[in-house]
């Protein structure tokens, strides 16, 4: 076989890789990701065989592939911006190896498809096109890659204009905010500046005026439709990089030339000096208008400056802009502690948890495994040698496209925005070739030679080590390819299917194909599903009903698992088996499992001291132990992690409620309702505890109040049936006519109650109470 077919093979896989953005699974967990993840290391080891297979068929002598290596490195360890590339790979090494949990370091998770092995793929895919790519692969490969872009593009628009059921059309989208198949609309914000960087650099190809002017107009849609993502941070970035294109053509002659594939014609006809000149005055007026008018209502028919508009850096009542200020802080701290090689890959979770800043409970209680700070990521995870490393590796490819103001302005659109979100498999895609690329330029290299054909001779040893080596990178991906893609697609089955005591022992059968071998995909598997069956569509859990007991000991065993195998990572887990033996431990004789749920819930709290969660689930705990001093106690101490937390006074007041102590009761709960006016920031089992709290005090006032302002659309509480119909003879007992209608009313839309409400509504509106008390 020729030698020729396998080096064609490996660009194939190549160019395939390509198309991986537009990859959407909606039959696995992830859809927007898992299927691209597993899709993009596939081709890349595809392409590493191919690799593998054509260099066996084409050295002829150990010395000339000796030689090979040395014209290699001659050529690239002079190439700064190489340098800077595996400088930065070496950190990521060095991080992961000393990382609190290398396995995940290394291996990452599929939430976000990154660790150490995962990057690795990015490089090879790199270092092979820089080997085998010459200036016609590099065209075709951007070519593709700009025509995935207006492909996502298309179905962007589809999206914004509602046409959810147009064919392939990714589901779960909204139409406010594009995603198209990248499904966060600030990763395709993102992705779409660097299709325009891909444009840029396309140009630099092509003489037809025609074809010009098609990726002229390929560029400016991808424009259009950042705006449609309604992203802050990339608009931001677009407004930079706009900055920086009239800058460099203010400042720098209007005729210039660059060396190939990176050639412009001399520019003519046009003072361009004179025009970039007076857009860049234009530009610095409109942004002063904008900032001094964004409360106008004009901004807000204009998408992408409509949320940025409403930006308030110093308003506490910007969440968005809060909290990513509250979690850059928390992360400058974890940085102080590991300064020089950070938390490993895939630490920031664990660096976050330690060092959490209880303010970040005023606007939800999410929990961060990135800043959203590209930057402050590198920081935290790879140390203050990652951080140099990267800003070298951009500082140099800033510079390599120097003459290519197009490109760079859409590289620095990009950089920019990455302050404000953090990169992910579908923009790894992109900016890897382009650095590829850039590499390439930068040494004045081009690799075609490559594409020759060379004599094979006999030599049986180097096919068995081609095949050897083939047979070992086809394991590792039916290991880590295969098995962890076929469990999350067994996950996704067993998350869409309601669980019922007669089904729960298939169930069962199918966690274990999910949850077994264990592998990297486990902590994001078993954390989903976890969540799934505590959090049932139905509003209940499987762990407080004794006919789930078969299923509920099965997810009990999944969460030991993954502690006893990561027990410094994710203090999430320490709350999921505390949750799990506090139901259990409620069970008449097994009172027991609440000293070893104590247990559980210090050592989370020793992973993250300052986490209010962790300090809510003790209190419950040592109320479950009779210990209710110190379940008081306890509860005041998460208020005074963070006075303006409205969780924190709810699970005070229910603490206070339960030991009697009504005046301060009252006063806790109060505090909730002034703080979190709507409650929004309780969840379903917050809001029956807080309707417990005022049964157990005896202020049935109190729930009414709570039901009507529901009724009435001013809070999100969820109250059950049962507590309408409490209110609703509360309301009967008082005569009040006026609320009690406006109960019957809402109790209406339930079958069997509506005649009758209708009849109680009527008697209600004639006075006539004494029927309706007989009743």
């Amino acid at each position: 076989m020729s030698n020729t077919f396998f080096l064609k093979l490996a660009k194939i896989f190549i160019f395939a890789a390509a198309f991986t953005p537009l990859l959407y699974k909606k039959n696995i967990i992830y859809p927007y990701l898992t299927g691209k993840l597993f899709f993009l290391r596939i081709v890349v080891e595809l392409a590493l065989i191919s690799f593998v297979a054509y260099k066996a068929l084409s050295i002829n002598f150990f010395k000339e592939f000796k030689n090979g290596l040395k014209s290699f490195f001659s050529a690239y360890t002079k190439n700064a911006l190489f340098i800077a590339l595996i400088a930065f790979f070496v950190s990521l090494a060095i991080s992961s190896a000393f990382a609190e949990n290398s396995y995940r370091a290394f291996w990452g998770n599929l939430e976000r498809g990154e660790g150490l092995v995962n990057f690795f793929h990015y490089l090879i895919l790199l270092l092979l096109m820089i080997i085998l790519f010459g200036q016609r692969d590099w065209f075709k490969f951007f070519a593709i890659s700009l025509g995935v872009g207006m492909v996502a593009i298309f179905y962007g628009f589809l999206q914004s204009a509602g046409m959810m059921n147009f064919p392939f059309m990714p589901q779960g989208g909204a139409s406010e905010r594009a995603g198209s198949f990248i499904g966060n609309p600030a990763f395709f914000g993102a992705y779409l500046t660097l299709i325009v960087a891909v444009g840029g650099i396309i140009i630099g190809f092509v003489s037809k005026k025609w074809l010009k002017g098609l990726v002229y107009s390929a560029m400016a849609l991808s424009l259009i439709m950042i705006f449609f993502t309604r992203t802050r941070g990339v608009v931001l970035g677009l407004g930079a990089g706009i900055f920086v294109l009239l800058i460099y053509f203010a400042f720098r002659p209007s005729n210039f030339k660059t060396l190939k594939p990176l050639n412009f014609k001399t520019l003519k006809h046009l003072n361009i000096r004179a025009i970039s000149i007076i857009l860049l005055s234009l530009t610095i007026i409109f942004s002063a208008v904008f900032w001094l008018t964004k409360d106008a209502a004009v901004w807000q028919k204009i998408p992408g400056f409509d949320r940025l508009a409403k930006t308030a850096f110093l308003n506490s009542n910007d969440a968005s802009v809060q909290t990513r200020l509250i979690a850059w802080q928390s992360s400058l701290k974890a940085f102080k502690e590991r300064p020089f090689i950070g938390w490993g890959l895939e630490g920031y979770l664990t660096a976050y948890s330690k060092h959490y800043d209880p303010k970040y409970a005023v606007y939800g209680e999410t929990w961060l495994d990135r800043s959203h700070n590209k930057l402050i990521d590198v920081l935290v995870m790879q140390g203050v040698f990652g951080v140099l490393a990267y800003l070298a590796l951009w500082g140099l490819l800033f510079r390599a496209f120097r003459r290519q103001p197009l490109v760079l302005a859409a590289l620095v659109a990009y950089f920019v925005q990455n302050f404000f979100v953090f990169d992910e498999i579908n923009s790894y895609l992109i900016f890897f070739p382009i650095l590829g690329f850039a590499i390439v330029y930068f040494a004045n290299k081009n690799s075609a030679a490559e594409g020759e054909e060379k004599p094979l001779k006999d030599e049986k040893w180097k096919l068995l080590v081609a095949i050897l080596a083939a047979l070992l990178i086809f394991l590792f991906g039916y290991f880590y390819n295969y098995i962890p893609y076929s469990q999350a697609k067994t996950a996704n089955l067993i998350y869409n299917t309601r669980p019922t005591p007669e089904n729960q022992k298939i169930i069962i059968e199918y966690l274990k194909n999910s949850f077994y071998p264990y592998n990297f995909a486990q902590s994001s598997i078993r954390n989903l599903l976890f969540d799934r069956f505590h959090n049932t569509a139905d509003g209940y859990t499987i762990f407080d009903k004794p006919q789930f007991d078969l299923l509920s000991k099965e997810m009990e065993k999944s969460i030991n698992e993954i502690i006893e195998a990561e027990p410094n990572y994710d203090p999430r887990y320490y709350l999921r088996k505390n949750q799990i033996l506090f139901i259990f431990a409620k069970r008449p004789g097994n009172e027991a499992l609440f000293k070893e749920a104590e247990t559980t819930i210090r050592k989370g709290m020793e992973m993250a001291p300052r986490r209010q969660e962790f300090y809510y689930g003790l209190a419950f705990n040592l109320v479950g132990q009779g210990r209710y001093e110190e379940a008081v106690e306890t509860a005041q101490a998460a208020v005074e992690l963070n006075s303006q937390a409205p969780r924190a006074y709810y699970y005070l007041g229910l603490m206070y409620a339960i030991v009697q102590k009504k005046a301060e009761a009252l006063e806790s709960l109060d505090m909730v309702q002034k703080l979190d006016p709507d409650l929004s920031s309780l969840n379903p089992f917050d809001s029956a505890g807080l309707i417990l709290a005022y049964k157990i005090i005896g202020n049935f006032d109190r729930i009414a109040e709570l039901v009507i302002r529901r009724i009435d659309g001013e809070n999100m509480i969820n109250a059950s049936r049962d507590d309408y119909l409490l209110t609703l003879k509360y309301f009967a007992d008082k005569r009040d006519a006026e609320n009690f209608i406006k109960v019957a009313a809402y109790l209406k839309q339930f079958n069997d109650l509506k005649d009758d409400m209708e009849v109680l509504i009527d008697l209600a509106e004639k006075g006539m109470w004494d029927i309706i008390h007989n009743l």
